[in-house]
């Protein structure tokens, strides 16, 4: 286990993901909506991109980037995996390229609800 940030409070995240991972959206247009993927069911290459780049440790340092303060109608993700008390909340604007990448092919796989 390593020690990390979130919101200015001293957690704890592993370096391994959880079986289920749950992304919250809302935002951007006013619509808010929930979904959750169960990771083994994911092809190989984007489990493993799910692995790597969303593991707790980048997500905990995604949230820590500074957010543009002039993009008002920004995306907000909050992002957790089922065996975590850790959740992490990133605005578009934090994001890089590749994360907005990933989670837009997580998309089809999610199981979605309004919010």
């Amino acid at each position: 286990m390593e020690s990390g940030r979130n919101y200015g409070i001293n957690t704890m995240y592993s370096s391994s993901i959880g079986s289920t991972f749950t992304i919250k959206f809302s935002g951007g247009m006013g619509i808010s909506y929930k979904g959750s993927v169960d990771l083994s069911a994911l092809p190989q290459d984007l489990y493993e991109d799910v692995q790597t780049k969303l593991s707790e440790k980048n997500l905990s340092k995604f949230s820590r980037e500074n957010r543009n303060q002039y993009i008002t109608d920004s995306v907000i993700y909050e992002l957790q995996y089922k065996d975590s008390d850790n959740k992490f909340t990133i605005e578009e604007s934090q994001a890089s390229d590749d994360f907005l990448e990933l989670i837009d092919s997580l998309r089809p796989y999610l199981n979605l609800e309004l919010k």
